[in-house]
């Protein structure tokens, strides 16, 4: 049995409520009944986190506290490296103390789930780099990530095409695709529950609603979303759920001068607990997901599947290998997006009987991403590697 090492970024925690914690929740779900591998999860501490952990007595997690001395330590490493110009390994005291914990524990595999790559290029030079892997969740590899990772883990086809233009063989590219509780996002919920949330929102019976859910940033295409609605019949309203990369941004000044004009059409929600998500899918008659970037993935259109919701989706990186034609109105990410959005919703708020069938599929198909091949597919990963 391989002895895994799976370390997160220093503002993660697990269990916890963000999407990255829910796919790892899948994997030790699974593996407290099957048992094939044995992992220790690294995190940011609170007490949520370590109450829930208890329910996993076949993982072991180290939850990682900074104090006082750990910010004087920082303060000194920053200072020392500024007057001597010299690199410091472990400038960030959550990596050190993960290290030394790695450094006893002699893991198979340290699995980084992105981070601090100045800190793991330390670990690859005490612990050797044959033993770290990367878990590539987003299209930001680079050349420099060679000399630290032996093994990359990607979330599509796509991605491992991209990592293998520029690593050019020098490491091994796996694939292993996204996986949601299937059965979390199968939940009833109640005519009085999705009436409740309708009059919170105040949605009247004959509105057809539509739902964005995902990061609020320029590549998510979200500004155009909106912007669609301007030429759409009053009686289609976006519901928007996410939370800006930069509250402070521009793309937030102009997300709300754009919700501003459109106030009676545009709902946005804003945070949701990944836990209860499903609820709001269950108010939708469709899900646009109109990124402008390359998509290394599609977990959301994994959720909107699983509740029977037909899809409109660009032509975006790894997400057309989640969706299929049969699924998702599939539209081109060009300089008419906008248009090609309001012109795809308008088809299919006018075509009951292929959002019926749109919706069948999607059920059907959103079974190829469940927990259980979630897990199948990474102890298969893991047992391949030497």
């Amino acid at each position: 049995m391989k002895k895994i090492a799976m370390i997160l970024v220093p503002l993660q925690v697990c269990p916890g409520e963000s999407s990255l914690s829910a796919l790892l929740m899948n994997l030790l779900e699974e593996n407290e009944k099957q048992k094939k591998v044995n992992m220790m999860i690294f995190s940011k501490y609170s007490d949520e986190a370590e109450r829930e952990s208890k329910k996993y007595p076949n993982t072991k997690f180290t939850y990682i506290k900074l104090g006082k001395l750990d910010k004087v330590m920082i303060f000194l490493y920053r200072a020392i490296k500024k007057i001597f110009k010299k690199k410091i390994f472990f400038l960030d005291r959550y990596y050190y103390k993960c290290y030394k914990i790695c450094q006893k524990e002699k893991f198979d595999k340290i699995i980084a789930e992105a981070g601090a790559y100045q800190s793991y290029e330390a670990y690859a030079e005490r612990l050797g780099r044959d033993k770290m892997v990367l878990h590539l969740h987003q299209d930001n590899y680079e050349k420099k990530h060679e000399k630290i990772f032996s093994t990359v883990i990607c979330v599509s086809e796509f991605l491992k095409r991209k990592v293998e233009a520029v690593s050019q063989g020098r490491l091994l590219v796996n694939v292993l695709k996204n996986g949601i509780n299937l059965e979390k996002f199968k939940r009833k919920v109640s005519a009085e529950q999705v009436q409740r949330l309708r009059d919170e929102m105040k949605l009247r019976a004959e509105d057809y609603v539509v739902i964005f859910c995902g990061r609020l940033f320029e590549g998510k295409g979200v500004l155009e979303l909106i912007r669609s609605f301007k030429s759409l019949p009053d009686c289609l309203k976006l519901l928007i759920i996410g939370t800006f990369d930069d509250l402070n941004g521009e793309f937030a000044k102009d997300f709300q001068s754009e919700v501003g004009q459109l106030e009676d059409k545009v709902r946005v929600i804003g945070y949701v607990n990944y836990n209860e998500i499903y609820q709001y899918y269950a108010l939708a008659d469709l899900q646009v997901i109109p990124s402008k970037w390359e998509e290394a993935a599609g977990l959301v259109a994994i959720e909107g599947m699983v509740r029977g919701v037909p899809i409109i989706a660009t032509k975006a990186g790894g997400m057309v290998e989640y969706i299929d034609d049969a699924c998702a109105l599939i539209i081109e990410k060009d300089n008419q997006l906008e248009k090609n959005i309001a012109d795809a919703i308008l088809q299919l708020y006018q075509d009951k009987e292929r959002c019926k069938k749109m919706s069948e599929q999607g059920m059907q198909r959103a079974e190829l991403f469940s927990k259980e091949k979630y897990y199948d597919d990474f102890v298969a990963l893991v047992e391949s590697w030497e």
